[in-house]
């Protein structure tokens, strides 16, 4: 067709010179040079491009992102219902003790008086246990008390003139002699000298108004706080006077170091005596020793203002109780009627928890292992209300955060009816620290993973 250009189909690679060949307008000549076009990736069958290795990473990331996401929950952890517990008493024998009838509370002829369990701190009797009274020389537990916590057996002791010139009940002593604190103590709390309280209290307290001021800071510790002492050896004096609970309180203390129970229990003792061709014998007062054969211990007092005061103790099928008397005339058959209401109408039961060793988790990511107990402790009860607390019923957790304290409370028991029986704590029994960072982060991601291959394997049964 003349006129219409002649276009070329294949690409042009270069100038050419020969005139056979035709111009871009049509025409024969030499052929101008063309830009080539630019080269094209090479497309799938849908036009886009495949690059596998390039996604990779990409890939690798998501699911990392997703396993962590996963285990975000576990790092806090979820809380577990609290497991239920049950724990059954023990009498003092392994046994479990049955119920049985019970007396009537005794009537004493004293102006006030106490029946206790020094372990369990349980009044088994009280009568006008909070009225204020003079106390004779009961007041001398107390002072046996503060020297044996601050001074030893074997020290000695120079004895001065102000010690020998109390009067009354005397341990026979010398001014200038020097005894040990062991041989004074046996002087106080048989003889009940007042000679001995007095060398005593001033070698320990440096003074006689130091020592007082002990015995009161001491009282208050015990929880005696209507007691207020005025002197070591318990002679009537303006501001002398404690009550019977509290005098329970003071020899339930006095009572749980070995040596005053071994001296309180000694019915006689020889202390040589310089210048005499014989020693100083000394009688233990307290005749219950011989007329009781449970008793034990401890101290009889009497002066004109107190009257007859006795604080007994005495052990049998393996209870022990503390009894007090203040102002009773009978006081030998008044203390042992007090000992045997309480051994013939109560039992202590008593509570393993120490050995209990309660599993429980700790944390997640990863997950700690722990135990938990409490403290055995022992309740006493009388014979006719065993079953009442018998069984100690309660909860502790299953499952607690990092990290964990040795002592921190994770469970609760109640011993008895609500409003009279006890509550108790358990515990942990050692401390479970958290965790590192990298130790929980791996533990994430496995736990993250494990998650996503659960639900693969949801979404695909049968792979």
């Amino acid at each position: 067709m003349e006129g219409f250009p002649y276009r070329r189909t294949g690409p042009v690679r270069g100038p050419s010179n020969d005139e056979n060949t035709p111009s871009r307008h049509g025409g024969r000549g030499t052929a101008r040079r063309r830009r080539p076009y630019p080269r094209r990736r090479r497309a799938g069958r849908a036009g886009f491009s495949f690059v596998p290795l390039r996604a990779t990473p990409l890939i690798l990331l998501a699911l990392l992102f997703s396993c962590l996401l996963v285990s975000l929950p576990s790092l806090k952890g979820v809380s577990k219902p609290p497991v239920t517990l049950s724990v059954l008493a023990r009498g003092p024998g392994g046994e479990v003790p049955a119920p049985r009838a019970v007396e009537g509370e005794p009537e004493v002829a004293a102006r006030a008086a106490v029946l206790l369990d020094p372990l369990t701190g349980e009044f088994l009797y009280r009568k006008n246990d909070g009225e204020r009274l003079p106390m004779a020389s009961t007041t001398k537990i107390m002072t046996a008390l503060l020297v044996l916590e601050r001074c030893s057996l074997d020290e000695k002791v120079i004895v001065g003139e102000e010690a020998t010139g109390v009067g009354e009940s005397s341990g026979w002593l010398t001014a200038g002699e020097t005894l040990t604190v062991e041989q004074l103590l046996h002087a106080l709390l048989l003889q009940s000298g007042n000679d001995a309280a007095m060398a005593l209290a001033i070698h320990t307290g440096g003074s006689l108004e130091a020592f007082v001021d002990m015995m009161n800071k001491r009282a208050e510790e015990l929880g005696a706080w209507d007691t207020h002492f005025a002197n070591p050896h318990g002679l009537d004096q303006e501001g002398h006077y404690t009550t019977a609970h509290d005098l329970a309180l003071i020899a339930a203390e006095a009572m749980r170091l070995e040596p005053f129970r071994r001296v309180v229990s000694t019915r006689k003792y020889e202390l040589p005596w310089p210048g005499h061709p014989f020693p100083r014998v000394y009688y233990n007062k307290n005749k219950l020793l011989g007329l009781y054969p449970y008793a034990n211990g401890i101290k009889t007092g009497y002066t004109l203002g107190a009257g007859r005061c006795l604080v007994a103790s005495a052990s049998r099928d393996g209870m022990d109780l503390i009894s007090v008397v203040l102002n009773c005339d009978d006081y030998w058959n008044q203390s042992e009627r007090l000992l045997e209401y309480g051994f013939r109408n109560f039992v202590r039961l008593h509570f393993h928890l120490d050995s209990l060793g309660l599993p429980l988790e700790v944390g997640k990511c990863p997950t700690g292992r722990a135990t938990a107990g409490g403290h055995d402790i022992a309740v006493t009860v009388r014979r006719d209300r065993v079953n009442e607390y018998l069984l100690a019923t309660g909860y502790y957790k299953s499952w607690i955060p990092y990290p964990a304290r040795r002592g921190e409370e994770v469970g609760r028991l109640q011993v008895g009816p609500e409003g009279e029986g006890r509550d108790l704590s358990l515990e942990l029994e050692k401390d479970v620290p958290a965790p590192g960072f990298l130790r929980r982060l791996w533990s994430c991601v496995g736990h993250g993973l494990g998650a996503a291959w659960r639900v693969v394997k949801f979404l695909l049964p049968g792979i």
